[in-house]
């Protein structure tokens, strides 16, 4: 898979996830915030002992920017190990 293509996916995604979790309420169609969890997958469940352990308050704007910066970190780390075991397998 080409990287841009890979990157353009995580963009999107993460949008997606973003815009679900900012709209979505839980008293109406939760439906949002459910796409929001699964796009945001493993920061939206990752934020929450993040943002506890440092004490910030969790809100909409900090819970994004955390989910999106563990998102980014555990997806660099999935692309380096995707390439790191074809270049052994090439080898």
């Amino acid at each position: 898979m080409n990287r841009k293509i890979f990157w353009g996916e995580f963009v999107v995604a993460q949008i997606v996830g973003a815009l679900g979790f900012a709209t979505g309420s839980p008293h109406g169609n939760p439906l949002r915030l459910l796409l929001a969890f699964i796009f945001l997958f493993p920061g939206s469940v990752l934020c929450w002992p993040i943002l506890d352990k440092i004490g910030i308050q969790t809100s909409v704007g900090p819970v994004i920017i955390t989910s999106v910066v563990v998102n980014v970190a555990c997806w660099f780390l999935l692309t380096f190990s995707i390439t790191r075991i074809r270049r052994r397998k090439s080898n």
